[in-house]
């Protein structure tokens, strides 16, 4: 992702999307707070990183923003509802895509019921938190509230 965003020159344009690259990595970080004792998910970490912290927060710090610059900085604002759907079903695609090749390949593992499936709804909800947080962020934190709330109760995920 990181030479993505080197390769298309995003990375020129990071203070219009620091807001919500730095949103998509405090939600990360509230997922590994609230599911620390209870993952749902997580990397394994392999070479050439084999420690869980560091891999939990290259994913955090440098994947999952450098995902949000590059998503939004592409965004086909001025295209039709169809031009629109089409890019977000893509990068849906791809991160679905992605993470059924970590799995298979041992990257990453689940708990707690947590499957494929789950993850496909995760992204249709992530990629749109970042496009409303991008337009609309006090929306946004609404919404993120009532996200955690909803995979607290469909997981039964203890705060404890």
């Amino acid at each position: 992702m990181v030479w993505l965003n080197w390769r298309y020159k995003t990375y020129r344009r990071w203070r219009e999307y620091q807001p919500t690259m730095l949103y998509v990595a405090a939600c990360d970080l509230l997922y590994q707070g609230l599911c620390a004792r209870y993952v749902l998910w997580t990397y394994v970490p392999k070479w050439p990183v084999y420690h869980q912290l560091l891999t939990n927060y290259g994913y955090t710090f440098i994947f999952l923003p450098a995902t949000a610059l590059l998503y939004l900085s592409h965004y086909p604002v001025e295209s039709r509802l169809y031009a629109k759907g089409l890019y977000v079903l893509k990068w849906y695609a791809a991160f679905v895509i992605g993470e059924w090749v970590y799995v298979a390949l041992t990257f990453m593992d689940y708990g707690h019921g947590w499957t494929l499936g789950w993850s496909m709804l995760f992204n249709v909800m992530m990629f749109s938190m970042m496009l409303l947080h991008h337009k609309r962020p006090l929306w946004a934190y609404l919404f993120t509230i009532g996200a955690v709330l909803f995979w607290v109760v469909v997981f039964h995920i203890p705060f404890a």
